[in-house]
């Protein structure tokens, strides 16, 4: 299969080609060949563009990395963004660790998970696919377990001596814990954070939303309860209102959590890399039906 995929660089600039090969399977690399970047969570790798073009010589945590797409996707349109990925799956890592290497990407790969206490814990194995495993002790079906090291984001920071500006944390309802760890460098140095807060599937967890429309299951509560608590903004990132419903879904299942008010200039900026995206996409579906007339 062919596993270099376009990708942008900067907004009106010419794409570059971002090598998605790696040693282990992958649920996102597949998605992302069928689907294009669009298709497996574009809406998110927009407003990461976007909230990363804000300081483009940063430092993005990438908190949950699985086999590292938003950090190469970043890595590759801001090359003097500092990126540290951390992810305590160990064929995701190897993913990773070789999609930085075959395209000459500067990322800093922890293997580990961020928690809320410096040692190891279980990590759960999916049986739903490899983007799918937790340290959740709410996840209690999957194929298996295996012990992973842990530390917290409070920690890193004083190990490491640097500081995030942005951070990307998708952790499978493990999310209470990251913010448990992170407390200091969340409420003093105020980064950004970019979070999936999934929705609730049980009837149990309905009942207990208090707001319209609310269905966030009890640890995406927990988090945006304790973003607000902390003077925190959220914004659920959302499908530019300029665009149909043929592009992608109305929201996302991640928001933005911005240290004091949103950003007037923000969603002006997202929509553009959307855009940039869907004509990736279409481009894409161009070549794939030349492929199919021409028999290749």
């Amino acid at each position: 299969m062919h596993e270099v995929i376009d990708v942008p660089t900067q907004l009106g600039a010419p794409t570059a080609k971002l090598n998605l090969a790696g040693p282990e399977p992958a649920y996102v690399r597949t998605s992302i060949l069928r689907r294009g970047i669009l298709g497996y969570g574009g809406f998110t790798a927009a407003a990461l563009y976007a909230l990363a073009s804000r300081k483009p010589n940063g430092t993005f945590f990438d908190i949950g990395a699985n086999m590292g797409l938003y950090s190469a996707l970043l890595g590759t349109s801001f090359p003097d963004l500092n990126i540290h990925a951390f992810e305590p799956f160990p064929g995701s890592c190897d993913n990773l660790a070789a999609i930085a290497a075959t395209n000459g990407l500067d990322i800093t790969l922890h293997r580990c998970a961020i928690s809320d206490s410096i040692g190891t814990a279980s990590l759960t194995i999916s049986a739903q696919s490899d983007a799918s495993h937790s340290l959740s002790t709410r996840r209690h079906s999957g194929t298996g377990i295996i012990e992973v090291p842990t530390t917290t984001l409070d920690a890193l920071v004083r190990e490491l001596g640097v500081v995030p500006d942005l951070i990307k944390v998708d952790v499978e309802r493990h999310e209470p814990a990251v913010v448990r760890g992170g407390i200091s460098t969340l409420t003093e140095h105020r980064p950004i954070v970019v979070i999936e807060l999934l929705g609730s599937r049980s009837e149990a967890d309905r009942a207990l939303s208090t707001r319209k429309g609310a269905t966030l299951n009890p640890e995406a509560r927990e988090t945006r309860q304790a973003f607000v608590q902390m003077g925190y903004t959220p914004q659920r990132i959302k499908r530019p209102a300029h665009l149909d419903d043929t592009v992608g879904k109305g929201a996302s299942h991640d928001f933005i959590m911005w240290p004091d008010e949103i950003d007037p200039d923000f969603d002006g900026i997202y929509a553009k890399w959307v855009d940039a995206l869907v004509e990736l996409r279409d481009e894409m579906r161009t070549i794939r039906r030349q492929n199919i007339l021409e028999g290749t």
